[in-house]
């Protein structure tokens, strides 16, 4: 086994472990009354878990994607698309801040505007699209395997954030539900081009 194989293996096995934490975590707060991982609110141990985990986690993906770089065989026009998603992605990543508090789950405020006008979850979808594009775009199967976990994370975290928005912003959450979509749709389009 080269050392190419070995850090592939290395970096794939720690991801897959920070990942698996994680969702974990969220199933138990789906299923298990009275406890939660996401948000953590003012528990700042748990955020350094989860910080620490998600960090992790990143580090993993972005370095198995070089490492394993043109390891699958992937035509040309889907890398290419897939660079270009991975930077709109991240271009979405930066304009959906919800601000400190919000992201550690203490109420601060509900955030309808921004990018957040087109999706009540801009950061799953720059993240979603940031794996997937990514992966695409780098060729490498380890990138891949955390692609799928790394889009699985953030479409649990999505169910898992859910009833706690509804529980602190109540009937302006719900209505802020029923006009954006959860991700993107047919409004989303309307907004952006200004005819919604």
């Amino acid at each position: 086994m080269d050392i190419v194989s070995t850090v592939a293996g290395l970096v794939a096995g720690v991801g897959v472990v920070a990942a698996t934490t994680v969702l974990v975590g969220l199933v138990a707060t789906l299923v298990v009354p009275g406890f939660r991982v996401w948000p953590p609110g003012d528990d700042d141990g748990l955020r350094r878990a989860y910080l620490v985990c998600s960090r992790t986690f990143f580090v993993c993906f972005l370095v198995a994607g070089g490492v394993g770089f043109g390891g699958v065989s992937v035509p040309a026009a889907v890398r290419v698309a897939g660079g270009v998603l991975a930077a709109v992605a991240f271009v979405t990543l930066t304009r959906a801040d919800l601000g400190e508090e919000n992201t550690r789950g203490r109420a601060e405020g509900l955030v309808t505007g921004g990018t957040y006008h087109y999706s009540r979850n801009p950061q799953v979808v720059g993240f979603v699209g940031l794996f997937v594009g990514y992966a695409l775009a780098t060729a490498a199967p380890t990138a891949g395997v955390l692609a799928v976990l790394g889009v699985a994370w953030m479409l649990l975290s999505v169910f898992v954030e859910e009833p706690w928005l509804r529980e602190q912003y109540g009937d302006a959450y719900e209505a802020y539900r029923r006009s954006v979509p959860r991700f993107v749709g047919i409004r989303t389009v309307r907004r952006w081009l200004g005819t919604d």
